[in-house]
């Protein structure tokens, strides 16, 4: 990208999920992140992109979809949103993929002694946190590749959570039971 992203705001009925988005939330799931939302506030950007007058979700749908089905907020809701300027399909993954990427974990230890203070202020059964390495993804790909060392990586459901999909009838809205 050769333009810098610019942080604005924008109605919330501009924005759309990216049909592309490989991430996928179950419905409590879903329900917590609204909770917070509705508690906190959205106290971090959208990640977008500007496709035929819409702004697209490279990294946030999960807050959208939150936002959208569970707190039902208004299109005229104003929401804060980082605009970037992928040039190519390729740069759009790559937005994707860092809205999400882990560049640190916890070192449960300090985070315990952290935490241990207010256990009993802290409604913990509402966080959850990653303690584990990050997933390299030329690992990933090469765990799903089809035999013969074809660079092809196969159908991307292969290997996905047990669970049933639902999808709402009425915006097709999709989450796993």
């Amino acid at each position: 990208m050769k333009k810098q992203p610019e942080i604005l705001q924008v109605s919330f009925g501009s924005i759309m999920p990216w049909e592309k988005n490989p991430r996928n939330i179950k419905k409590e799931k879903l329900e917590k992140l609204a909770e917070s939302i509705e508690k906190y506030g959205l106290f971090q950007t959208l990640t977008t992109w500007k496709e035929n007058g819409k702004y697209i979700t490279g990294g946030g749908n999960m807050r959208w979809q939150a936002m959208k089905h569970i707190l039902k907020w208004p299109a005229d809701k104003l929401i804060w949103i980082s605009l970037n300027y992928p040039e190519s399909e390729k740069e759009k993954i790559e937005l994707a993929l860092l809205d999400n990427m882990i560049f640190g974990i916890y070192e449960d230890a300090k985070l315990a002694e952290l935490i241990f203070p207010y256990r009993e202020e802290i409604k913990l059964e509402d966080f959850e946190v990653n303690l584990k390495q990050p997933v390299d993804l030329k690992a990933l790909l090469g765990e799903f590749a089809p035999a013969g060392g074809e660079e092809d990586p196969g159908d991307p459901g292969e290997g996905a959570e047990e669970g049933e999909e639902i999808i709402c009838p009425k915006c097709g809205f999709k989450w796993l039971k």
